[in-house]
């Protein structure tokens, strides 16, 4: 049996290619190194074309139709106001949940500022405890570890485990690197507050030496930095299990053709990028020169409480 036989599969995957979480084969459908060699074993017949097409059906339609119901705008919602109101108490019981074999107890946060508590009240900022003992040697089944040596030297990575704060993150929208309307779909807030037209075209050298500095003051807190290459591939694992327990409509981070700087280093003049769609979406990880306001590169920030 050829491709032929199974009407429209490769245009559909490709058509909803970001709507496919790491349930559709590790959200990399979307990839060339995955399509290609999954067309070349349907044309070998390797594949049941009709095995494929059930979990096309599957995995997009339940997946399209949640993006578009106001009721998983209304889950999110409702989720984002109860972690708001007892970040202890929710994030306790999901780490006891996702990770049993860790007995992980939580410090106490402490209160925030009213410009901190301001940007998590609209959903800007997800405030979340980062447990130092949780690692990709640990990850759930279902969850994307960072494939750190498929398209650079792993040795020259800086690694950095979680470091056990309590911290706020940015739930900004990830784009493609040419969408027009940027991050947050026209509503992202701290880009607004910035002055920014976009957050692509930005180094990290000017990231970390002007605008964390700038953001430190809307937010009111003293540290600001963009997240690790550890803590974005988990912080994107949790927002899709976020999803697959309440229902949610968070974004997966892994999704879009585009990168995003992180704090880490890489060798003595790059940092490491995470996060391009076609490269291995949650897994991706590349380099950028810190001071090359790459036109693909966008970022997402962290504060320590």
């Amino acid at each position: 049996m050829t491709l032929e036989a199974l009407p429209g599969w490769a245009d559909e995957i490709n058509r909803r290619r970001d709507q496919i979480t790491v349930d559709g084969l590790n959200g990399l459908l979307g990839a060339h190194a995955v399509t290609m060699p999954l067309g070349e074993a349907l044309a070998r017949q390797q594949i049941d074309p009709a095995v494929l097409d059930a979990w096309v059906k599957t995995q997009l339609v339940p997946k399209v139709a949640s993006v578009e119901s106001p009721s998983t705008v209304e889950s999110t919602e409702t989720l984002l106001r109860r972690i708001a109101a007892d970040p202890h108490g929710f994030w306790s019981e999901f780490y006891a949940q996702r990770f049993p074999e860790i007995k992980c107890t939580l410090p106490t946060m402490r209160g925030t500022k009213p410009k901190t508590r301001g940007w998590i009240d609209d959903g800007s900022l997800l405030p979340i405890y980062l447990p130092t003992a949780f690692t990709s040697a640990i990850f759930p089944e279902g969850w994307i570890k960072p494939d750190w040596g498929r398209h650079i030297d792993a040795s020259q990575i800086a690694h950095h485990p979680l470091p056990g704060r309590w911290v706020v993150i940015e739930l900004v929208r990830k784009p493609n690197w040419d969408d027009q309307r940027g991050y947050g779909d026209g509503k992202d807030r701290l880009a607004l507050e910035l002055g920014l037209q976009t957050r692509f075209k930005i180094s990290w050298d000017h990231l970390r030496a002007t605008l964390c500095p700038q953001v430190a003051k809307f937010w009111g807190l003293k540290a600001i930095r963009p997240l690790t290459a550890e803590e974005w591939n988990f912080f994107g694992n949790v927002l899709l299990e976020l999803n697959r327990l309440h229902g949610t409509s968070f974004q997966d981070l892994g999704a879009t053709a585009s990168w995003e700087w992180t704090e880490s280093a890489y060798g003595s003049d790059s940092r490491v990028l995470v996060g391009d769609r076609d490269d291995g979406g949650l897994g991706a990880v590349r380099r950028g020169w810190s001071s090359d306001p790459g036109g693909v590169v966008g970022f997402r920030l962290l504060g320590v409480l």
